[in-house]
């Protein structure tokens, strides 16, 4: 987590709404209404029970986290609501909001892949692309030779963010990147919560378009388990699979078709009869040594 000390004695006081603002850079990049109206309901009912942190920035206050609370506090008319003030860097604040989310589990997994991201971006001046190539190119070579061989400064400096949030540079590569790829309406689901991670990944496997839309509408409306879904993909992908490729026999001529029957009911593949059989290809195929 966050290396940061805040004394949260003294430096808590009200501050109000008009003088606080969102943060531009906030990892979270969906808020739920229902949600937000249930926590303004709860608010109007029984107080602000807890406390944004902020940083002074621009003659104002940027909320650092807490930014839901803020909404929350608005539509139950709040005037003010105590913070916690710090003086705080750009990539501290970020690395602050982005801990704070993931320790809540607040974040859908683009979200935090992005988020993730985006901090390695602030923290060592690397573009999301730059990464997205990196850990796809050099990420796959090292872990297809082997654990011991030398990485760049960039790869490294990767992996001390993925290191710091318990993600294996595999794992990263293999199941947090793919998410970028998604049919936007896939993205959009997952991050307003409707679809998991594992309803998103599982429907793209169906690269038909109007194939996968008919098992995304269905997953929504009928609110599917990822088991639920998981069986529909597979009907799919073995349907299509058998509607596109068709036996090798039915190509075959009947007379052809016929021996290559008899053929599968008897006892003639010996190392022998396989021999023969591949001389007289070799010889229809013209194939000399």
């Amino acid at each position: 987590m966050a290396d940061i000390k805040i004394e949260q004695t003294e430096k808590i006081r009200s501050i109000k709404l008009s003088e606080l603002f969102p943060s531009s850079s906030q990892p979270r990049r969906y808020f739920d209404t229902e949600a937000i109206n249930l926590l303004a309901h709860s608010i109007e009912e029984q107080g602000f029970k807890s406390i944004i942190v902020v940083r002074p920035k621009d003659g104002k206050y940027e909320i650092v986290a807490g930014e839901r609370r803020y909404h929350a506090a608005k539509k139950a008319n709040l005037s003010e609501v105590p913070c916690l003030s710090e003086e705080l860097t750009d990539e501290e604040a970020y690395q602050y909001a982005l801990d704070e989310n993931l320790k809540r589990e607040d974040l859908s997994k683009l979200e935090e892949v992005t988020a993730i991201i985006d901090f390695i971006t602030m923290k060592y001046s690397i573009s999301r692309e730059q990464i997205i190539e990196i850990v796809q190119t050099e990420g796959h070579h090292r872990r297809q030779v082997g654990v011991n061989v030398s990485t760049s400064t960039e790869l490294q400096n990767i992996q001390k963010v993925l290191t710091l949030y318990k993600i294996k540079l595999e794992t990263f590569r293999t199941k947090y990147l793919p998410l970028f790829k998604l049919p936007e309406a896939l993205k959009e689901a997952h991050l307003q919560g409707k679809l998991s991670y594992n309803h998103v990944i599982e429907i793209d496997r169906v690269k038909d378009a109007e194939l996968r839309k008919k098992i995304f509408d269905e997953t929504l409306n009928k609110q599917l388990s990822v088991r639920k879904v998981k069986e529909r993909v597979r009907a799919v992908l073995k349907s299509s699979k058998q509607g596109r490729e068709k036996p090798v026999s039915d190509n075959l001529p009947p007379t052809v078709l016929k021996r290559w029957n008899q053929l599968k009911g008897t006892d003639v593949w010996n190392a022998e009869n396989i021999e023969k059989m591949l001389t007289v290809m070799e010889e229809i195929l013209g194939i000399r040594d």
